[in-house]
């Protein structure tokens, strides 16, 4: 068996974490795996800012072949395969450069004003180099392999967590907790394996080369969407933008389109073109007058005429 585990404490994230739980439940559906959200804490003794390290005890949740660690504000596609490794005894990670492209991510660490290179990541928080841009929100974790390694890991986590600011006492910028520390020892262990970059898209990370510059979040639905189209999961880290992912969630859940109107100009509409619709019905005179080479717009052969097939 294996199991799909997140991280609900408190009213407030038990609440953001509906807007989520779908896309969750969805995925184990699919394909026959548990779905756990944690309540209470494992280790009750924690304090509240170190609670987070409690995310890699879910890997010595031995009753599972495969336990995979997603983060409460990760949505899951439709397309998601199994998460998995090639290698049962390595820990599955995901760094956040888009598209595995170190030149892409390098020009969205310039653009964000984040710090350079991996040694100064790791400096910041007095720890050797560890994994490059390394991403915790999504883990994919084997307790026959890992279940110890990873008991003996989470103190030294916990108190690592403890001694690190809320935000950088010169920049005012937040602080991360888990994964300097998780990156470091994972890279020292030698004991992870690079999962596919369609895992764990950051959005505010893809957002910036997607999307970048816009004036007003309408404009994000189209980026967000297509990335949506062929990412497996995509990671809103602070909760960023997750109005538009409401309204992406509304295109990707059509079913069914009759469309009553009498100008192309509507059917051809980028918003509207957004949509998965599983079948488009349209009038006959509105068929007959599409002049889709003009439009740059190929008909979908979900389009079916009101009162006969396709063409």
């Amino acid at each position: 068996m294996k199991a799909l585990v997140t991280f609900v404490v408190g009213e407030k994230y038990f609440k953001d974490y509906n807007q989520f739980r779908t896309s969750h439940e969805s995925y184990c559906e699919r394909h026959g795996w548990k779905h756990i959200v944690l309540t209470d804490p494992i280790d009750s003794d924690s304090d509240r800012k170190s609670i987070i390290a409690q995310k890699i005890l879910v890997g010595t949740f031995d009753e599972y072949e495969t336990v995979v660690w997603v983060d409460s504000d990760v949505w899951i596609t439709c397309t998601c395969p199994e998460i998995e490794t090639k290698d049962p005894t390595k820990i599955g990670v995901c760094d956040q450069k888009p598209f595995h492209n170190d030149i892409l991510f390098s020009e969205v660490k310039r653009h964000r004003n984040w710090i350079g290179t991996n040694k100064d990541y790791y400096d910041r928080y007095g720890l050797p180099e560890g994994l490059s841009d390394f991403n915790a929100g999504l883990m994919v974790f084997h307790p026959k392999y890992h279940s110890s390694y990873l008991r003996d890991l989470y103190n030294g986590l916990a108190e690592f967590i403890r001694s690190v600011p809320v935000s950088d006492p010169v920049t005012g910028v937040f602080m991360h907790y888990d994964q300097p520390y998780l990156g470091y020892h994972f890279c020292k262990s030698d004991n992870y394996e690079i999962l596919d970059w369609r895992h764990n898209t950051v959005w505010p990370v893809y957002r910036c080369v997607l999307a970048e510059p816009y004036s007003n979040q309408r404009e994000l639905i189209r980026p967000l969407k297509r990335l949506m189209d062929v990412a497996w999961s995509v990671h809103f880290t602070d909760h960023e933008d997750t109005d538009v992912l409401e309204v992406v969630k509304r295109i990707i859940t059509c079913k069914d389109m009759n469309v009553e109107i009498d100008r192309i100009e509507t059917f051809i509409d980028p918003f509207f073109r957004l949509h998965d619709f599983k079948t488009i019905t349209v009038p006959n005179e509105l068929y007959n007058s599409m002049r889709f080479s003009q439009t740059g717009f190929v008909i979908p052969k979900n389009v079916i005429r009101k009162n006969g097939k396709n063409d």
